[in-house]
């Protein structure tokens, strides 16, 4: 059997970006799950391993992150369970269009009060710094569950006054008990490099828990990550 066809299963077995309960996607060797992926009939360029590393997990279990990137083609990123030496995907995600367009940073990993997640930002080419970013929580099962994030600026947008506007994403900073970003406001008549009516520092919280859901006899991270705190400066200040 063919790398690319291994690939194809893995990528077409699910539309969701998580591995459901009823589906067992196979046990792959570490030489499998890094090596490229070849092209196929409508792009023949191959995808080749950008990095890969392995992430501990709060009960000594591992966790394993691939991404792959080629010209032309979404970036796809895996997360693998480490079983014995072989490796199960439990998250595969796929950029959109080509590298050009959109790509995945860097995948890390945070604690915060006694639960672990995985933060997944994806990019967008072009000058707005635009984002989207996807957490997971990494259930005691090893399985992984994305929870509800909402992004700085769309919490702050209720304090933004007449004529004013945040044109571009924020810098979010993740690790171990801090969360935390900062942004931009822009007003009218400002240039899009430069803007004069402020800039927030502020801080994110999770709230929820994890629970039992006697209806699929399944742990489950009901999350939610917010804007907590939040300071406004001029920017002359910074």
């Amino acid at each position: 059997m063919g790398k690319g066809f291994v690939f194809g299963i893995l990528f077409s077995i699910i539309s969701a970006s998580v591995f459901s309960e009823e589906v067992t996607p196979p046990l792959l060797s570490k030489g499998r799950i890094v090596a490229d992926i070849p092209g196929d009939s409508l792009n023949p360029n191959p995808l080749e391993l950008e990095y890969a590393f392995p992430v501990s997990t709060w009960n000594q279990e591992e966790l394993f992150v691939t991404l792959h990137r080629g010209k032309g083609r979404p970036d796809r990123l895996a997360v693998w369970r480490n079983v014995q030496g072989k490796f199960r995907a439990v998250l595969n995600l796929e950029g959109e269009e080509g590298p050009d367009f959109s790509y995945f940073d860097q995948v890390t990993s945070f604690r915060y009060k006694g639960n672990q997640f995985l933060h997944v930002p994806l990019f967008y080419t072009g000058t707005g710094h635009i984002r989207k970013d996807r957490i997971y929580c990494v259930l005691p099962s090893i399985a992984l569950q994305e929870i509800t994030f909402q992004p700085a600026p769309e919490g702050f947008s209720k304090y933004l006054k007449k004529g004013e506007g945040i044109w571009k994403g924020e810098n979010d900073f993740f690790s171990d008990e801090r969360l935390s970003f900062e942004f931009y406001i822009w007003k009218e008549g400002d240039g899009n490099c430069c803007p004069s009516a402020g800039k927030v520092l502020g801080t994110y919280k999770i709230v929820g828990d994890v629970r039992w859901d006697t209806k699929t006899n399944n742990q489950v991270a009901d999350f939610k990550m917010l804007m907590d705190t939040f300071e406004r400066t001029a920017v002359k200040d910074q």
